[in-house]
């Protein structure tokens, strides 16, 4: 984390992933930080501090993208503000955008890991949230026989405990990866994430989708803190997106997640001009699940090297050109 201050303030923060070439830096899903302060004099000082300190680094690339889990995007006018000051003709930005449900539930944290399908099925409000053809996938799921085993790992849980519960996850996720041509993550990365989590102080929900003979069949994860949660995987054998376990797996993440006191769900995101026909799709599937829409502050800035600089300029020529034939066609549509 690189905290930069100014007479003894902290003015912004940016959180450091380098790739293995060390030429770029990422935020992750964090973003930059700034100050909880929404004045527009003490963000535009920090913004403009950002700036400088990226103009500086001109050799380096930097990924930024806005932490939708942060309280702070509660507020479009300070996220507007935010993302005008993080403009510059230099950075290339995605439209990208989260989905988020929000959820009005008592929270009984008593209930949270001891909910079985009838009460996932019957006594759920959130249940009728969702699309009818969802609601209609978790029925079916449950009227075959699928069972649903909750595990909620915070800083309490023991290192046996998470291990025995991401053993179970993992044969999921390696023949869901599989099936769709990418490779599986090793259980060292799924036990160092889920102790990251636990270590600051955050929740980290595994869901498991078992048959009638104790076989999980479908996962999903989901990272809760402070009354906000973030979906962050799922996956299902052939047996288990046959008998419609992947709904059932994120209804009762979802309802786990709300019992703990959870508002706001993150169900993911995505990027507006997507192209892979398998992410279109799992776009289409958390829609179902409703919730609404927010854009994803973010931006790519290249090294600013002289290759760089060229791209930068044949972006801009790009959307020129992009701007005049947009205008050139309205012309022709409206009579003049």
């Amino acid at each position: 984390m690189l905290v930069v201050s100014s007479h003894g303030n902290p003015v912004f923060a940016i959180p450091i992933h380098p790739d293995s070439r060390g030429r770029w830096l990422s935020t992750g899903y964090s973003g930059a930080l700034f100050p909880e302060d929404n004045r527009e004099t003490v963000l535009r000082a920090s913004g403009g501090a950002l700036q400088r300190f990226l103009a500086v680094n001109r050799s380096l690339g930097f990924r930024a993208e806005q932490s939708v889990q942060a309280p702070g995007y509660d507020s479009a006018e300070r996220m507007a503000l935010i993302a005008r000051l993080l403009w510059d003709p230099r950075n290339e930005v995605r439209p990208a955008y989260a989905r988020v449900l929000r959820i009005s539930m008592q929270a009984d944290k008593s209930r949270s890991d001891m909910f079985d399908t009838n009460e996932l099925l019957l006594d759920n409000p959130l249940l009728a949230q969702y699309d009818g053809d969802v609601r209609n996938q978790i029925r079916q799921a449950l009227r075959r026989g699928l069972r649903v085993r909750i595990s909620v790992l915070d800083n309490v849980a023991s290192h046996a405990e998470t291990q025995d519960v991401y053993r179970r996850y993992l044969p999921v996720h390696v023949e869901s990866y599989a099936r769709t041509g990418l490779t599986a993550h090793t259980i060292e990365y799924w036990l160092g994430l889920s102790a990251a989590v636990q270590n600051g102080g955050g929740t980290d929900v595994v869901v498991l989708v078992t048959d009638e003979s104790g076989i999980a069949v479908a996962g999903v994860t989901c990272h809760a803190f402070r009354g906000r949660a973030i979906y962050w995987s799922g996956g299902s054998t052939t047996a288990g997106k046959a008998n419609r376990a992947n709904p059932l797996a994120l209804h009762a993440a979802i309802t786990t997640c709300a019992s703990r006191g959870v508002t706001a769900f993150e169900l993911g995101r995505f990027d507006a001009c997507e192209t892979s026909e398998k992410e279109c799709a799992i776009t289409h599937y958390k829609a179902q699940f409703r919730g609404g829409l927010v854009p994803v502050v973010n931006f790519v800035r290249p090294p600013q090297s002289p290759r760089g600089q060229l791209g930068t300029l044949v972006r801009g020529v790009r959307a020129s050109v992009d701007r005049l034939m947009a205008a050139y066609r309205t012309e022709k549509i409206v009579p003049g």
